[in-house]
């Protein structure tokens, strides 16, 4: 007997390095995995058993996670994480630059379209996922990055549409509005418009890795203010805190 998912894998690229990590617990047996990837990007797997347990049940013996749309969201994150680490602990903003580049970028890294992380920018991203102020992420940490990463890619694709690697600077309000953070009249055109300038580049373009770092740190500064503001009309903080709160993150 086997048993087989099928999920479909949209994109032009196939690159042989993409992977998915999964553990399964079997019991004691013989068993041969047959992955095969068809035309079309049907990805296909099958597990086949040499003698059948009519007594299996089939929906616990085995978990199997559906393919998304893009492949990050595909791989394990704990997998991806340790890849990086390097076997430590935690990462720093230079392994994070890697990552970010080669996993969410490396179908289209070698186009001109598509603009790559700095260094800058990873080192960012991580101080504002640093809950623990050290300046390196672990796993944990590393896990809510993650998420908040295919979140936004996901919105990214859902508002560029034509494919061109980029959006254009009134394309940041559709962003907002997909992101779904409720920020009503805290956002106007003005701050738009300064939103535009600050995450676009000479031409109003603004790519993949200014909208990642646009959403993490729109989301994070906006909780922080509800946090530590009292009926969302100030904040509370001395002036010593104020100063570690803007400079760090």
């Amino acid at each position: 007997m086997y048993f087989e998912f099928t999920s479909p894998i949209q994109g032009k690229n196939v690159m042989s390095k993409w992977n998915y990590t999964e553990s399964f617990h079997l019991d004691s047996g013989t068993y041969v995995v047959v992955p095969t990837m068809e035309e079309g990007l049907n990805f296909y797997l099958q597990i086949f058993l040499k003698h059948q347990d009519v007594n299996r049940d089939l929906h616990e013996s085995f978990k199997f996670m559906t393919f998304k749309e893009n492949l990050p969201q595909v791989q394990n994150h704990e997998s991806i994480f340790i890849r990086y680490a390097q076997q430590g602990p935690d990462i720093d903003a230079s392994q994070l630059q890697s990552l970010l580049n080669k996993e969410f970028l490396k179908s289209n890294s070698s186009e001109p379209r598509e603009r790559m992380f700095t260094f800058d920018e990873c080192r960012s991203i991580l101080a504002l996922m640093d809950v623990k102020v050290n300046g390196r992420l672990d796993l944990k940490e590393f896990e809510q990055l993650w998420k908040k990463l295919i979140r936004y890619q996901g919105i990214f694709r859902r508002v560029e549409k034509n494919g061109s690697g980029f959006l254009m600077s009134w394309d940041l309000w559709k962003v907002i509005r997909e992101s779904e953070l409720f920020l009503g009249p805290s956002i106007n055109s003005e701050l738009l418009d300064l939103m535009a300038i600050r995450y676009g580049d000479g031409d109003g373009k603004i790519y993949f890795a200014d909208v990642i770092c646009f959403l993490i740190r729109l989301e994070i500064m906006s909780r922080a203010f509800r946090n530590l503001s009292k009926d969302g009309k100030g904040l509370y903080l001395t002036e010593t805190e104020w100063i570690k709160f803007t400079m760090y993150c």
